[in-house]
């Protein structure tokens, strides 16, 4: 059950336009209309994810964590934004990958994906993406599954938000 203030959260996000974020992904990483949208989306529930779960770290996947990166660019928006939604800043923290806790943090948010958008991550048990996109960016995982997920945009990045002391 969410608390009120994840409620809150919630709602605030819920009505937020973060369309804006999709023409900037098609510039910036030359994404096409549709997966820019996608990544919006994912970048939503990694919020949403973010904001029911405060204590726990969440990982996102690439194409989420594309968005977070353009997002943050415009610092102001951004900032406010976090303010606005979460009280505080949202961190991203890119030292986290291939530690433990970033092991955990992206099987948490693999089980919220599936659970609230019906969407299977991959695990970080098998061979590394040869997707050109994850390479240039270095955001590949030496780790993932063999079952080889094609797509670039639900392979976890190499970062992940930082649990919040949520007491007030």
């Amino acid at each position: 059950m969410l608390n009120t203030t994840a409620a809150s959260q919630r709602e605030t996000l819920a009505a937020l336009d973060l369309s804006w974020l999709e023409p900037q992904l098609m510039r910036r990483h030359g994404f096409d209309a549709a997966r820019a949208a996608r990544a919006v989306r994912h970048y939503r529930c990694f919020l949403e994810i973010a904001a029911d779960h405060p204590e726990r770290p969440v990982a996102p996947p690439a194409g989420a964590d594309k968005a977070w990166h353009v997002h943050m660019l415009y610092n102001e928006r951004y900032n406010e934004f976090c303010r606005t939604v979460f009280g505080t800043i949202l961190h991203h923290d890119p030292e986290a990958f291939g530690t433990p806790a970033f092991a955990q943090a992206w099987e948490f948010t693999r089980a919220q994906f599936a659970e609230r958008m019906n969407v299977a991550l991959p695990g970080l048990d098998g061979a590394a993406p040869s997707d050109a996109d994850l390479r240039a960016e270095q955001c590949w995982l030496a780790e993932r599954s063999s079952a080889a997920v094609t797509d670039p945009d639900l392979q976890a990045e190499q970062c992940w938000v930082v649990a919040r002391d949520v007491r007030h």
